[in-house]
């Protein structure tokens, strides 16, 4: 019988080990060569859930539409209810408190009664109630008609309106920005818990029909957003907005996109006829009841023959 020296015996140990560990690399390699993703790695553009406010319900929020002249019943009229949803700026471009902007007080879009503002500053008093005010960003009929270099344009020059004849703001205006972050440092300073922009895109875009507007729209609302989440950093408030919706999800021709709605320190909204295509935001559902009936409280300029707005779409 041949003796072996140490050396061979820890040899004859090693080999098979590293032929075994050879093999296994082999393997190893082909499985997650290019092209070829290991398990369980997360999709880069998920779009988060959006978490619901303190004390929200974790599924299919409600919230109550409130007329402004009805916020001193909030708290009884909620019950029930995840929150009250004011609408504090509307399509016709009033305001529902009294403004100190000029361009509110040139254009006689801001309310008049000190009483009625207090009363939305002493909605809440407590803090236990979640408060929504909804803010029609660029949908404005008066601002639109009263200052036509502000507004979208059609091809010819003229000011281009929608199918309920309302004129939409120019984005990429410096003006109509530093407009729009007013209304919300007013609401902000009101005590709102949460402020929900609405008609913030570029509206019928995609269409022939539409207005006249220009390629770098995503681009331009981020550059509002973020001038916006910037103002309202020092606040207590959160910023959320309604999804622009098309025929299948979310309107990209809006400029809103699935990076910039994730942005927001708050949620998405929809209607109820978008939930679905837009599952992947956790949205919450606007309130069905509409304020289209509200009495003439305001001071905007009149529209004669002219429809009444809705008040959130």
């Amino acid at each position: 019988m041949r003796n072996h020296s140490p050396l061979q015996q820890v040899l004859q140990v090693l080999f098979p080990l590293l032929c075994a560990a050879g093999a296994l690399s082999g393997i190893l390699l082909l499985l997650y060569s290019p092209g070829q993703s290991p398990p369980d790695v997360p999709d880069r553009d998920a779009v988060p859930a959006f978490a619901l406010p303190s004390g929200g319900s974790p599924e299919d929020p409600r919230y109550l539409l409130l007329r402004p002249d009805e916020v001193s019943d909030a708290r009884r009229a909620a019950a029930g209810y995840d929150g009250v949803l004011v609408p504090m700026k509307r399509p016709d471009g009033r305001l529902a408190y009294v403004s100190s902007l000029p361009m509110a007080a040139d254009q006689g879009t801001s309310d008049d009664r000190v009483d009625r503002t207090e009363a939305i500053r002493q909605m809440d008093p407590d803090g236990n109630l979640h408060t929504v005010a909804a803010v029609s960003c660029f949908r404005d009929a008066a601002l639109s008609r009263a200052c036509p270099d502000l507004a979208l344009k059609r091809t010819s020059g003229a000011v281009w309106t929608d199918a309920e004849r309302i004129g939409w703001l120019d984005p990429a205006r410096p003006q109509v920005r530093a407009y729009l972050t007013g209304v919300c440092l007013e609401l902000a300073q009101l005590g709102f818990d949460e402020l929900l922009l609405t008609d913030c895109g570029y509206p019928g875009s995609g269409s022939p029909a539409g207005p006249a507007v220009p390629d770098d729209r995503a681009e331009t609302l981020e550059a509002f957003c973020r001038q916006l989440q910037a103002a309202l950093a020092e606040f207590p408030v959160t910023l959320s907005i309604q999804a622009m919706t098309g025929t299948d999800g979310l309107a990209r021709d809006s400029g809103q996109s699935a990076a910039l709605l994730a942005s927001f320190s708050g949620r998405v909204w929809c209607s109820a006829a978008d939930q679905t295509a837009l599952a992947g935001f956790h949205p919450v559902i606007l309130p069905e009841e509409s304020t289209a009936e509200l009495p003439d409280e305001g001071t905007a300029p009149a529209r004669p023959n002219a429809p009444a707005p809705p008040d959130l779409q």
